[in-house]
């Protein structure tokens, strides 16, 4: 995003953008922005110059994180957990399910796994969809700090605590 979009966006306006996920195909680049209490925005950024607002997703609670894995998109909502859509038709996304993962504040989703952070509670979430329509939690595993990033690559999950470590191990 550009400054100007913050000054003057051609969407919603919000504060916050915690997060971003770009997802390119041959036809179309789609920006999702997650904006707190504005929800969700999907944007076409093909032409830079000129972003256009797809669909806006009037999220559960303040929307603090997002991934997509395929179609599949998964938005953060704090204290009301996760929402999944199946966004193959970006301009009508599909509601597929929703569970509770703590204070939701960022996410990735690997294959059938969905990896949360969770900051209040200081503790990293993995989620199975190997049914989207009734996810599952498979474990619930206490950080050294506020969950406040996660990404998962191979057989190893990354949890970014911040400046947050109760004992600022390795510093």
């Amino acid at each position: 995003m550009r400054k100007d979009d913050y000054v003057r966006p051609p969407y919603v306006a919000s504060e916050h953008r915690h997060c971003l996920t770009i997802r390119g195909s041959a036809d179309v680049l789609v920006e999702d922005v997650t904006c707190r209490d504005a929800g969700l925005n999907i944007i076409d950024v093909k032409a830079p110059d000129s972003p256009k607002l797809i669909r806006r997703i009037d999220t559960l609670e303040l929307a603090t994180g997002v991934s997509i894995s395929g179609n599949i998109l998964c938005i953060c909502n704090r204290h009301m957990g996760l929402e999944f859509y199946d966004v193959s038709v970006p301009s009508k996304p599909e509601y597929l399910s929703s569970c509770y993962a703590g204070e939701a504040q960022s996410v990735y989703i690997s294959g059938n796994t969905v990896a949360v952070g969770d900051w209040v509670n200081q503790t990293l979430w993995l989620i199975s969809i190997d049914d989207v329509r009734a996810p599952r939690v498979l474990s619930k595993t206490p950080l050294d700090g506020y969950g406040d990033g996660v990404f998962i690559r191979g057989n190893l999950c990354y949890a970014a605590t911040g400046h947050h470590s109760r004992r600022l191990e390795n510093r």
